[in-house]
């Protein structure tokens, strides 16, 4: 009996970063909402990862965005978009095979002017089974689906939230990616909702190629 309290805890306390509209509306919806009709925008680019059942693909050197359904709980890398450079499943992001770091910076201008990126901090992705969370409708019983996955945790601290209902903080803070052929790409998040407050919804500014 502890040990299913303790779990029931644990998952609601995910459910506070993870859930659409807050800790319970939203998670049973099945329809998952369009995608921007553009998402390069100038320095940012706009996305929909607000569903459970997606990662969303990001391709910085093409300027395109592509999504990939989960199947069955499985994310085969069979699936996978032959070119992409960072992938979102809501908060969560994973490289193509790339690491990163967080700066002090808060803008991407302030990165920009400075006279070289960070030399220590940066880190892989890591192999998960259990954290990217796909299916959500069996939580009441403690029953909640997972796809491995691998996740960069530097990326994926850009957001956390706490308490219930979850306050969500982010860090305001550009983080850059060494991509796997050696170019980087700074990031900033700038929103994670659209206009009526549902989550996943991911504003990012950028710049690619930084040349340090």
């Amino acid at each position: 009996m502890r040990r299913f309290i303790l779990r029931t805890v644990e998952i609601a306390l995910l459910l506070g970063l993870f859930s659409c509209e807050g800790m319970f509306n939203g998670i049973y919806d099945d329809e998952v909402p369009s995608m921007p009709s553009s998402n390069f925008t100038g320095t940012t680019v706009s996305v929909d990862a607000s569903s459970y059942q997606q990662w969303v693909y990001i391709d910085f050197h093409n300027k395109k965005v592509e999504t990939v359904n989960i199947v069955d709980g499985e994310s085969s890398d069979a699936s996978e978009p032959e070119n992409w450079d960072i992938a979102l499943h809501r908060f969560q992001v994973k490289t193509n095979g790339g690491k990163a770091v967080e700066t002090s910076y808060n803008t991407i201008d302030e990165l920009m002017a400075s006279s070289n990126l960070p030399s220590d901090g940066w880190k892989e992705d890591t192999w998960y089974e259990e954290k990217v969370i796909t299916d959500l409708s069996g939580m009441m019983s403690g029953q909640i689906k997972y796809t491995p996955s691998y996740l960069n945790d530097v990326v994926c601290g850009w957001i956390t939230s706490s308490g219930m209902p979850p306050e969500y903080t982010t860090t305001d803070k550009v983080y850059v990616i060494c991509l796997s052929d050696n170019t980087h790409l700074a990031i900033r998040l700038e929103s994670y909702m659209d206009n009526n407050g549902t989550k996943g919804f991911m504003k990012l500014s950028y710049a690619y190629p930084v040349k340090k």
